[in-house]
């Protein structure tokens, strides 16, 4: 009787699986992205397009894809357009967040343009916020929600994640906290946001050495540390499904001395390219099993090329964390560069 209650005691404590979470898809204004929505719909529960950015001044620009939001409605897909800074300028979103005065008109302009296109609300994804803003940072968004809140509209925030784990060893570390990471209050913004969209990836970017975009040790570290502030059903693991490609390019600078300079240069890769460069150069696919990351690696003119990227079950398995974390879903990064085989993993909603 007494290893029965010890059972259920230990079951009560775990989280609550989430059957289905809800999946949120970014979307971009490139061609394949809006393509890869209309083909999808049916199995996207909230789509946040790349449409509105906000200037220094606190003015609001952009507009609606047409043909998205009638596949939007058809299919009873959430709309919450993206809100960022533009060109994630530092100077600009120090300004912004600097001048609060600016920020009720600029919270009314969010107000009219849901209702006049008919959104859900919309998620905020200020970025390269400097460490220093992070009380104001928390103020703007707090001030923000409370206005959206009132017209009954979402408002979920993009997070970088908690860097207070990261020990900013390297100098690479401490740049990515002072300019990146440390920003972010996640804790008082949780209290505030409907729900919080932790950008779980671009561990390993233009800007470092080849590796995973979101290898598993450092997600689930960074999972486990935002849990501690967030509210699982408040919470949303980031998910990529796009790739880096790392590549040698021309020694900068030129001069008799170029060769002492490093080349190692990095792009932007989605799952067809990747396919494309392994078929082209006889590109050698690997799994990770550290990282439980998908990798390719070919050779062009004879200098060794690395991609890293999320393939069907490089997805999957993130994709499992969440539901047995309870989580209130994930949320990718971006529509149009993943790979088909994703889909096979994700239910197709029925809505009335």
């Amino acid at each position: 009787m007494l290893k029965y209650l010890v059972l259920l005691l230990h079951l009560a404590a775990l989280p609550a699986v989430a059957a289905t979470p809800q999946a949120l898809f970014y979307l971009s204004p490139e061609p394949k992205s809006v393509q890869s929505f209309l083909a999808h719909a049916s199995q996207v529960d909230v789509v946040a397009p790349h449409w509105y950015g906000v200037d220094s001044k606190g003015v609001l620009t952009g507009e609606p894809n047409a043909e998205v939001m009638a596949a939007a409605k058809k299919h009873g897909v959430k709309v919450t357009p993206l809100v960022t800074n533009h060109g994630f300028v530092q100077e600009d979103v120090h300004e912004l967040l600097m001048h609060p005065e600016t920020h009720p008109a600029l919270f009314a302009a969010l107000v009219r343009t849901a209702k006049q296109h008919g959104y859900a609300g919309f998620q905020l994804d200020l970025e390269h916020v400097p460490s220093a803003d992070r009380d104001a940072l928390t103020a703007f968004v707090r001030a923000a929600a409370a206005a959206l809140h009132a017209e009954k509209l979402i408002v979920s925030i993009a997070t970088v994640p908690n860097a207070s784990i990261m020990k900013k060893e390297t100098g690479y570390s401490a740049w990515h906290y002072a300019n990146w990471g440390g920003a972010f209050d996640l804790k008082a913004l949780a209290e505030v946001v409907d729900m919080l969209c932790l950008m779980t990836y671009d561990q390993h970017t233009f800007t470092t050495m080849p590796g995973p975009v979101a290898g598993m040790p450092w997600v689930t570290a960074q999972l486990d540390a935002a849990l501690k502030l967030v509210p699982r059903e408040k919470l949303a693991l980031g998910i990529p499904v796009y790739g880096y490609h790392w590549f040698a390019s021309t020694p900068a600078d030129g001069g008799a001395r170029a060769f002492d300079k490093p080349s190692l240069n990095a792009a932007f890769i989605d799952a067809a390219e990747v396919h494309k460069l392994a078929k082209t150069y006889k590109g050698r696919f690997a799994w990770d099993e550290y990282d439980r990351a998908a990798s390719m690696v070919f050779y062009r003119d004879n200098v060794r090329e690395w991609v890293y990227y999320t393939d069907g079950p490089t997805f999957g398995e993130r994709y499992q964390l969440v539901k047995r974390q309870g989580l209130a879903g994930f949320a990718s990064w971006v529509l149009g560069s993943e790979d088909p085989a994703i889909w096979k993993l994700l239910p197709s909603r029925k809505r009335p």
